[in-house]
């Protein structure tokens, strides 16, 4: 028997913006502490390598140790978050991944750093991939740019706070026998447990489709209507407990047709199939290739951006502050960027435009650090903060562009082999900076691997929505003639 038709709602905008002001908080602080406790060793770097006798090399691979784990357990993840209420399985993630970020007060050797990392990126692996899925569940395709961008201000939003509170801190040194660096991980966790612990036990709202009737959700989500909890649990395409639906769908989305797949009672079987067919679409692989050179230059170049300003003069203290400034354009400019292409309703070609303004960036770098008339220390240091700055700007409407494609359970899988692929340039990135430093004495090398990286990455994202244009016009010549030939007829 077919579930009934989901109300129509009169008035979806006041909705949404219930919704988005009941969940997005939330959200937002939940990735303030991701963010600030993933880029912590940023700050304490410098300190670290003086006080353990770490080498470069190692200290990129301890960050590398985070990204093995956390782009291995990305499926996994949100497998479980198919079948494990959001509130629990995100806040219970926050709660371990805190933990281990607080453990690296721990570390003494290289392997200590490794192993900790290692088990950081495992807990944290099905975090952000279970925010984007989460924000699928609530907001059609037009409103998840923004959406996404406003996750993308709470992680700016922690780039601000990490360089003053990485500064103040480190003034503890020696405090019962601690470092400065030791007392960054033990201070920031704390209270990034105890909110993952109000996430667990009420704070994030589980999505309608995870209670058996929307009389039931609506006892537990008084805030909303019961038309609009109706609205919720009936018409998502994407949630556990409902049938798949047409709505918010990219023509080439992803799903599994109940006309083609065995019944539902064989999960192993629908399971296999949802990954066959998130693995052979080449549009999901071309856009985690475009996130991962993006993710490359955005996590080598943040992971160093306190280092080069050591090298250019300016003390450890001071360098670490000037974190702030970068952090606050970035989240800015990715807002506002997201929330024009939200209005024009075009978040596609709006990634192109995005794309282009952060190669722009990165040619202004490489020009300051090769040509002698450019080549000055404020020069380098500016220029480089704004590659920082710039080279995540599409974030927000490539992972909007990537849900386009996804719909019913695919989605929570899609969601995370897209981001899974993407973060790998957590790996290549700092090793392209230590190998640069080390090997080369430079990181100039570095620096022009990375320009060639977003150069690609503008090619690709044009040569996509170019493809898509033009197929999109295709079909509608073809539903014309198709039309016409009818009338004839």
């Amino acid at each position: 028997m077919s579930d009934p038709s989901p109300p129509l709602h009169a008035n979806r905008d006041s909705m949404d913006a219930k919704v988005t002001r009941r969940i997005m908080p939330v959200l937002m602080v939940s990735y303030f502490f991701c963010y600030l406790l993933r880029q912590n060793v940023n700050n304490a770097h410098d300190d670290m390598i003086r006080d353990l006798g770490f080498t470069q090399e190692q200290y990129s691979n301890g960050i590398g140790a985070f990204f093995l784990t956390y782009i291995t357990f990305q499926i996994p993840g949100n497998i479980l978050m198919r079948r494990i209420r959001p509130s629990r399985w995100l806040g219970g993630l926050m709660v371990a991944w805190s933990v281990m970020a607080g453990c690296l007060c721990l570390v003494r050797t290289p392997w200590s750093l490794y192993v900790i990392r290692f088990f950081m990126g495992m807990t944290e692996a099905g975090f952000y991939p279970g925010l984007l899925y989460y924000i699928t569940l609530w907001f059609p395709l037009e409103l998840r740019p923004t959406r996404i961008a406003m996750l993308s201000v709470g992680g700016a939003v922690s780039g601000v706070m990490s360089g003053v509170l990485a500064y103040g801190i480190l003034q503890m040194e020696g405090m019962l026998g601690l470092h400065g660096w030791q007392w960054i991980f033990i201070l920031e966790a704390t209270p990034s447990v105890l909110f993952g612990i109000c996430t667990m036990v009420g704070l994030l709202p589980d999505h309608p489709s995870y209670f058996k009737s929307p009389q039931e959700a609506h006892a537990r989500m008084s805030w909303l209507t019961l038309e609009e909890v109706s609205h919720h649990f009936y018409d998502t395409s994407h949630a556990p407990s409902c049938p798949p639906s047409s709505t918010n769908k990219d023509e080439h989305s992803i799903n599994v047709s109940p006309s083609n797949v065995p019944p539902p009672s064989n999960a192993a079987w629908l399971l296999f199939m949802d990954i066959v067919r998130i693995v052979l679409t080449w549009r999901l692989w071309l856009l985690g290739i475009i996130m991962c050179m993006a993710s490359t230059a955005s996590y080598g170049l943040g992971a160093f951006l306190p280092t080069i300003y050591t090298e250019n003069g300016l003390s450890e203290d001071v360098s670490n502050l000037l974190t702030t400034p970068v952090s606050i354009f970035s989240g800015v400019v990715g807002f506002l960027f997201a929330k024009m292409a939200e209005h024009y309703k075009m978040p596609r070609f709006g990634s192109i435009i995005t794309s282009f303004v952060s190669l722009i960036s990165w040619i202004l770098f490489l020009c300051c650090m090769i040509l002698p008339p450019f080549n000055s220390p404020l020069a380098v240091m500016i220029t480089a903060s704004l590659c920082t700055a710039l080279c995540a700007l599409s974030y927000p409407l490539w992972m909007a562009w990537m849900t386009s494609y996804l719909s019913g359970p695919s989605s929570a899988l899609g969601v995370a082999f897209v981001n899974g692929i993407g973060n790998a340039g957590g790996i290549i990135g700092p090793q392209l900076l230590a190998y640069s430093l080390d090997v080369q004495q430079s990181y100039l090398w570095a620096i022009e691997v990375m320009t060639c990286l977003a150069i690609l990455d503008w090619i690709f994202t044009s040569g996509l929505f170019i493809f898509e244009h033009q197929r999109k016009k295709h079909t509608a010549r073809k539903a014309m003639k198709n039309k016409e030939s009818a009338v004839n007829e």
